[in-house]
């Protein structure tokens, strides 16, 4: 089998080189990392990367012909155009191409001191080498390395073809639970380059070394714990008040499950303030990557949304006038005519409704007919502006990770009457 002595060249220096992380240690959430390709052995191989020019062998075909002249004047210079007339007193240099016949490469009459050269010399060449890198990421899911999702798993600023990278990883979401609080997980990632080395070779034309996948770097990225936060509403777009003229003030009622790592009595008034400020915590390492990759940015959104809407309401100081917010630790209610422990009333029906998760999802069912399912289709939020009607109706800014599933209508419509929930 014949092989290339350039491309295998190429393919050799190609499979030595490695990706080199630039930031030692473990990543931190919302910090960019950066790598690049290098090679074994510096600074020779260096300079392929850098684009600058290498030597390889080449080859050199040399034919020279002669016939012994003699002049008249021996005395005479040779002038540079031998065309002229000149006292030659015998003997013609032979003009080279002839040939004897139509022997291809016989050179015909080539008498004298040196009739002809012919042969190879090894010489060296300036060969231009460029390189092309091409970066690819994995994310490590239930023991499966699956290819990560650029603008949703990670962001690449500077693009994904460059002899350097420089990327934001998406720290994964998990549910925040008293187990996962003791001992958080972490995820991994798998950076990956692809090398292709490209000499210019003289005369002959570009000569490509085999793409080659380089070893993968490996990373540990601790992920984000999301608690699990479920907030039923008495009105529609989690309002405080009924609209104008009636202005009956409404409720809000937090539902954690039992397994949540937050502080709170099992019921009871709701210390506000401090669920705000939980939620501001776990906001806030969310910030540096909310403008490049859009399923953070939904979350930020949603924290927002739960923060804004709890505030509208006051912690419950026994008067009815206002609009109160209570708490609840459990992870099912089957009869809300029986279990009301702040006797807000919440049978009567609720109108809306937020979902903050990472891992559960709530089920909602009423007196008599009428179910449905709400999840968060893996991004965390899910929020249901109205269900004054058979069929809930998604917040138009999160109706991408809203999901809804009816398991059975309702009679009429979903906020009348409703019989509990159930956390799943």
């Amino acid at each position: 089998m014949n092989t290339d002595p350039v491309q295998d060249s190429l393919n050799a220096i190609a499979a030595a080189m490695r990706i080199v992380p630039e930031e030692p240690g473990r990543p931190r959430p919302g910090e960019p990392l950066h790598f690049h390709v290098t090679p074994p052995v510096p600074p020779d191989l260096e300079t392929v990367v850098t684009g600058a020019l290498s030597l390889v062998p080449g080859d050199l075909s040399l034919t020279a012909l002669d016939k012994k002249v003699s002049f008249g004047n021996p005395a005479l210079a040779i002038p540079p155009d031998l065309s002229g007339n000149l006292d030659i007193a015998g003997g013609l240099p032979l003009p080279p191409g002839t040939r004897a016949g139509n022997t291809a490469g016989v050179i015909a009459q080539a008498a004298g001191k040196l009739p002809s050269i012919t042969g190879s010399l090894p010489l060296q060449v300036d060969v231009p080498l460029t390189v092309e890198v091409v970066w690819s990421l994995f994310v490590l899911r239930q023991g499966r390395k699956t290819p990560a999702v650029e603008n949703r798993d990670f962001a690449a600023p500077l693009g994904l073809r460059n002899t350097s990278l420089e990327v934001l990883l998406a720290p994964p979401f998990y549910e925040l639970t008293q187990a996962t609080l003791l001992s958080p997980p972490f995820f991994t990632y798998s950076i990956r380059a692809t090398v292709t080395l490209t000499a210019n070779v003289p005369v002959r034309g570009p000569v490509s070394s085999q793409p080659t996948a380089l070893p993968d770097i490996s990373l540990a990225v601790p992920g984000i714990g999301i608690p699990t936060v479920s907030v039923f509403f008495r009105h529609s777009d989690y309002q405080p008040y009924d609209p104008p003229p009636t202005d009956n003030p409404g409720w809000a009622f937090v539902v954690l499950p039992t397994d949540t790592p937050l502080v709170g009595s099992p019921t009871g008034s709701l210390p506000r303030d401090d669920l705000l400020s939980t939620i501001s915590r776990f906001a806030d390492p969310l910030q540096p990557l909310a403008a490049v990759i859009p399923s953070v940015a939904l979350m930020l959104g949603g924290f927002g949304l739960l923060a804004g809407a709890l505030r509208r309401f006051v912690p419950d100081s026994g008067n009815e006038e206002e609009p109160r917010v209570g708490l609840w630790i459990r992870d099912r209610i089957d009869d809300l005519n029986d279990e009301d422990p702040l006797d807000f009333g919440i049978y009567q029906g609720i109108s809306s409704l937020i979902l903050v998760s990472a891992g559960r999802d709530l089920e909602v069912f009423n007196e008599g007919k009428g179910s449905f399912r709400v999840f968060t289709s893996g991004q965390g939020i899910a929020a249901i502006r109205d269900l004054n009607g058979k069929t809930p109706i998604a917040d138009p800014a999160f109706t991408a990770s809203t999901g809804i599933a009816v398991t059975q209508d309702p009679d009429d419509k979903f906020n009348d009457r409703t019989k509990g929930f159930r956390y799943s």
